[in-house]
């Protein structure tokens, strides 16, 4: 099982290679603008075989990864070994303060864990990520600058939603 997933990740790396190596050495410069035949029509007249390849590839490392996953050789232990010893005491006296500490400890690794260290994650994390792609594609298309202006409201009310629920935010006693 993980020989097959080492060779389908493995032919789907070359399968990418072999795409990606000659669209960087041949430069056949900009292809004309769609014609009336349509746009799906001109993408898959100048790029149908990349991107076939390329959602191959994909596939190839989709099962890939899968077939590993399953051999047990790609998916991590949930609770490691070291962290064991002291988890069980936790769980055996249903302790879900110091459970919820401990996942919140763990899960501090990798894109998210790194804005999960400064307090900046969940939702008000997702709509600035938007907001920025849609900034970046309103330079193409002045129409996205409406879409960035949307997730930017958005942003803003679901970080004022966040420090109300945590108390962060004075609350204002109308009956004074």
């Amino acid at each position: 099982m993980a020989l097959t997933g080492y060779g389908m990740l493995a032919a789907s790396s070359i399968l990418l290679l072999a795409t990606v190596i000659p669209v960087l050495v041949d430069h056949h410069g900009i292809p004309p603008s769609p014609g009336p035949e349509g746009t799906f029509a001109w993408f898959m007249q100048y790029y149908g075989t990349e991107s076939l390849s390329i959602i191959a590839a994909s596939v190839l490392a989709m099962v890939g990864g899968r077939f590993l996953g399953v051999a047990q050789k790609a998916t991590p232990s949930i609770i490691p070994a070291d962290d064991r010893a002291l988890l069980e005491p936790l769980v055996r006296d249903a302790n879900k303060e110091a459970i919820a500490q401990y996942v919140i400890l763990s899960s501090l690794r990798g894109f998210t864990g790194t804005f999960q260290k400064v307090g900046f994650s969940g939702l008000p994390l997702a709509t600035v990520g938007l907001t920025l792609l849609f900034c970046g594609l309103s330079f193409f298309k002045p129409e996205f600058i409406e879409f960035a202006k949307l997730t930017l409201g958005a942003f803003i009310g679901s970080f004022v939603q966040r420090g109300m629920e945590g108390g962060k935010l004075p609350s204002i006693n109308w009956d004074q």
